[in-house]
């Protein structure tokens, strides 16, 4: 039997993995600039290539590590939760790159908004996609996964031009 203690935990932990989520993705714009963008224009150029590279990495390097995390030595399950977390962490890059683009298109329809604001949002309909019942629990999330996981690792994986960034503030020079 569920009490309202057990109802409202499980609807903390949601808001929480989602304001959570939301501030990775933010994070990973601002601190991954280049990489978040090669991300954006791959999901812009290609996304069916995107999603197929990502389903090939989940598929190979996800079953993969949870082969390692099934094994009883303690150093193997380490090495499958590396993996397992490397591989959410490309996936981090690629949403941020998702969440970027999505923020240039809400600029393209709203002309007095700050780019940051509007990556914001960007960022917080990716997250927001997920919640939907069914539909974004079984078809909206995995396809962002895999299009996420795909799209960061070509950006991490291809050496190209970097892309433009802002320039550093003021007294950068002296902290690296």
């Amino acid at each position: 039997m569920l009490t309202i203690g057990d109802v409202l935990a499980v609807i903390g932990s949601v808001m929480l993995i989602c304001v959570s989520t939301w501030a990775l993705l933010m994070a990973m714009a601002l601190l991954f600039e280049g990489r978040v963008a090669q991300a954006e224009i791959r999901l812009m150029m290609a996304p069916g290539r995107a999603f197929g590279a990502g389903l090939l990495l989940a598929v190979t390097v996800g079953l993969f590590a949870v082969a390692l995390l099934s094994q009883a030595n303690g150093l193997v399950k380490l090495i499958g939760w590396s993996l397992f977390l490397g591989l959410l962490l490309v996936s981090a890059l690629g949403a941020s790159g998702l969440a970027r683009l999505i923020g240039h298109r809400i600029e393209a329809v709203e002309k007095d908004i700050s780019p940051l604001r509007a990556y914001g949002r960007g960022a917080a309909i990716c997250v927001a996609a997920g919640l939907v019942p069914m539909v974004g629990w079984f078809l909206i999330t995995p396809a962002l996964l895999m299009v996420s996981l795909g799209a960061g690792f070509q950006a991490i994986r291809h050496r190209t031009k970097p892309v433009e960034s802002h320039p550093a503030p003021a007294g950068a020079e002296a902290i690296s």
